[in-house]
């Protein structure tokens, strides 16, 4: 770090070019989904009626609620996910510790949701490729680099 608190000027290596790009294709991704989902709602609802998981007289209600909530969650991800791997693109220690904390939590709940979607293997595969190109050797020695000596 320079007398002025900014960061040293390191190159990045092309892990942590990986961990951003991952990251940010995620957060596009689940809004893409959320977008989806928010035009099918009407395949949705006739989903559920067709296996008889919702009456007729609350498919509607259901629907508007897992869509908005469906909605709310990737917006929220996405949004942590890009907020993130901004800073880590130039440096920042930090948002390695948030980008794995926030990838964490995804990665919990995709998991405990249950049945893995092909959409909810694609987000698999980015968070993954996300985690672990954050912690290689390379990154770690370039944000440490970037930090300077302590």
């Amino acid at each position: 770090m320079g007398d002025d608190g900014s960061v040293t000027e390191t190159r990045a290596p092309r892990s942590a070019h990986l961990a951003v790009g991952f990251f940010l294709a995620l957060a596009v991704f689940v809004v893409v989904q959320a977008g989806l989902l928010w035009v099918g709602r009407g395949a949705v609802r006739q989903d559920l009626l067709d296996r008889g998981l919702v009456a007729a007289d609350q498919v509607d209600q259901v629907v508007d609620r897992l869509v908005w909530q469906n909605a709310a969650v990737n917006v929220i991800f996405a949004a942590a996910s890009a907020g993130f791997a901004v800073p880590l693109r130039r440096g920042r220690a930090w948002a390695r510790a948030a980008l794995t904390l926030v990838g964490a939590l995804q990665l919990f709940l995709l998991l405990v949701a249950g049945g893995l979607t092909v959409t909810g293997v694609v987000v698999l595969v980015l968070l993954v490729g996300g985690l672990v190109t954050l912690w290689v050797p390379s990154t770690t020695r370039w944000l440490a680099e970037a930090r300077g000596p302590a």
